[in-house]
């Protein structure tokens, strides 16, 4: 067995998994039972190596079809089988042989109504809920033969088990956070970092002090950490931003505030999940120069679909930004106790000031609770969005913003998601509900309209497409009375209802028609894969302006510098000629409409 590495009587060890990083990963079989009651020293050594029988069994089950099993997954499945260790004992049945039908429907009804961690209310759970505790019984039955006093009673052949599943809540699916929501939310978050010097200060001014108190009693050494607390709190008080975050001083709500805006900002702007995110360590951020020239920005950390595997997601610069400030906030602690998690336990990390204290890394559960809590003192209408925010909800929000942005970037965003198929991405992320083909649709037309009022307006078009184009120039520049801004959106307006497909990038436009595209379109447009400068520079379909001269003027710098080196093989020279051919052509071919209009003059 690889997932578990230890195995003892009192504890079982995990093989430890990089996206869990330093936790405790083990099972206690001292915390399966509750505290000894009326029962017999036999009665409760016989369930428990009934239990660590079916534990055994269903792990090696689990591995012969899946592998290695995460640590969480082992962790959850020992939780299930202690709530129906408990339940078995308020019943008084110590044997899993003991149970009858009637029973086993008991549980899972008490399962239906079970309350779920932080709500209120009384409902029913999900079904993926209750299922899970059905697959705990039907493994139970299946694997009755390799562990003591097994179950009797076959659960998919109970009376009455339909109807009591069909009794659950629908399976909840985390949505992306609306548009305009998530523009408040960020904005807010931005602004609550930019005002992060007061926190700073003061926990500076705090870890100052504490050299002092070396020597000192632990009394002491709490006696004089509050009182500095409610110096720092006055001194500060009205600069921190608290909200409504938690805290036993305006010093650690205000800290808690803030790190619930760079989580937000981390999760928004890159997609990660949240996992992925706690495991980062201080070394995380990288930078790299590309052929371009330009120095682009990677987090760097285990990755979730790649068991483990570190990998690097490129960021924008605001979250170097936010990462380098979360690093300064507590470099003093990690310097003391040798540890380089970016995000320790806040909580903790106020204990820990006193330096007596060593840190543990932040949750997932914790985490969520700090952005929920950052984002109900906000205002703005957010307060609904604080009840029901997930991490998961920032990760869709991001590949909703970036699939919006530009229709083809599927496939690279299902690379950076660590996603194998971009239709997984496209289902579960993207979605196809009709709000957002809606929202994706209207994106689209505008996005055509700024493109043929570009295309259309531009001082020279070139290409083979752009001789299309010319009939519509020539219609707008007929009559002085034609040349206006209303006609031209008339003309556009025009183009987008004939069903006119334009598709816009670096270094020209595609005025597509399928019978005619060399990168093997379809009816939606091009194809994103085979697109590429050389393919779409000799396509019938394509147009480019003046405005993108300066992208084929670089290029054919880059490519002349490339054929000047000494000892090219001949295929490659022959390869790069035909492209530095291919692009001449093109500049010509604005160039020479330039000069055409010249001549006109």
């Amino acid at each position: 067995m690889r997932t578990i590495v230890s195995k003892r009587s009192r504890v079982w060890l995990i093989n430890p998994h990089p996206l869990y990083g330093p936790r405790d990963l083990r099972i206690c079989w001292s915390r399966l039972l509750p505290p000894k009651g009326e029962e017999s020293r036999h009665e409760r050594a016989y369930l428990s190596q009934s239990v660590k029988g079916f534990f055994y069994a269903s792990i090696t089950h689990a591995e012969a079809r899946a592998g290695l099993l995460s640590p969480g997954t082992v962790q959850l499945d020992f939780r299930r089988i202690r709530v129906l260790c408990n339940w078995m004992i308020e019943k008084g049945k110590w044997r899993f042989s003991s149970l009858t039908a009637s029973d086993v429907m008991e549980f899972l009804e008490i399962r239906l109504f079970a309350r779920r961690s932080g709500c209120e209310d009384s409902g029913t759970v999900t079904q993926s809920s209750i299922g899970e505790y059905y697959g705990m019984l039907k493994q139970l039955w299946i694997l009755r033969d390799q562990y003591v006093a097994p179950l009797q009673i076959d659960v998919e052949r109970l009376v009455g088990l339909p109807e009591l599943m069909a009794r659950a809540m629908p399976n909840k699916i985390w949505a992306p956070v609306e548009l305009t929501m998530a523009k408040k939310l960020l904005r807010w978050a931005l602004s609550t970092v930019e005002r992060s010097a007061p926190v700073e200060d003061a926990l500076a001014e705090i870890w100052a002090s504490r050299k002092r108190w070396v020597g000192t009693t632990r009394n002491m050494c709490k006696q004089e950490f509050r009182k500095l607390l409610l110096r720092v709190d006055a001194r500060y008080s009205e600069q921190f931003v608290v909200g409504d975050a938690l805290g036993k001083t305006r010093l650690q709500s205000a800290i808690r505030n803030l790190e619930g805006a760079i989580l937000l900002i981390i999760l928004f702007f890159t997609g990660m999940r949240i996992s992925e995110v706690l495991t980062l360590q201080t070394n995380c951020l990288v930078t790299r120069q590309h052929a371009d020239g330009i120095v682009y920005c990677y987090l760097k950390g285990p990755g979730a679909k790649r068991k483990g595997r570190e990998r690097l997601w490129v960021v924008p610069d605001v979250i170097a930004d936010v990462v380098r400030l979360q690093i300064r906030l507590f470099a003093p602690i990690r310097e003391l106790h040798k540890v380089s998690m970016l995000f320790p336990r806040q909580f903790d990390a106020m204990r820990i000031l006193t330096g007596r204290f060593k840190p543990h890394a932040l949750t997932g559960a914790g985490a969520n609770l700090i952005m929920r809590e950052a984002i109900g003192g906000i205002g703005n209408n957010l307060c609904d969005l604080s009840s029901s925010f997930h991490a998961h909800r920032a990760r869709k929000t991001f590949a909703r913003f970036v699939v919006m942005r530009d229709k083809s970037a599927l496939e690279s965003l299902a690379h950076h998601y660590g996603h194998v198929y971009a239709a997984i991405l496209d289902r579960h992320y993207v979605g196809n509900d009709f709000r957002l083909e809606e929202l994706i649709r209207t994106e689209d037309i505008a996005e055509l309209r700024e493109g043929l009022t570009k295309l259309l307006t531009a001082a020279n078009i070139g290409g083979k497409a752009g001789e299309r184009m010319m009939m519509a120039r020539e219609r707008i520049a007929a009559s002085p009375a034609l040349r206006g801004k209303v006609t031209l959106d008339g003309v556009v307006e025009n183009l987008v209802k004939n069903g006119l497909i334009l598709a816009p990038c670096d270094w020209g436009y595609c005025v597509y028609a399928r019978e005619q595209s060399k990168c093997k379109g379809n009816a939606n447009g091009p194809n994103p894969i085979l697109r590429a400068p050389s393919v779409c520079a000799s396509c019938t379909n394509f147009a480019v302006a003046d405005h993108h001269l300066p992208w084929w003027e670089r290029r054919h710098v880059e490519q002349s510098k490339f054929l000047s080196r000494p000892g090219l093989p001949e295929q490659t020279k022959r390869v790069v000629s035909e492209q530095l051919a291919m692009t001449e052509k093109v500049l010509s071919s604005v160039i020479r409409q330039h000069a055409k209009e010249g001549m006109d003059e």
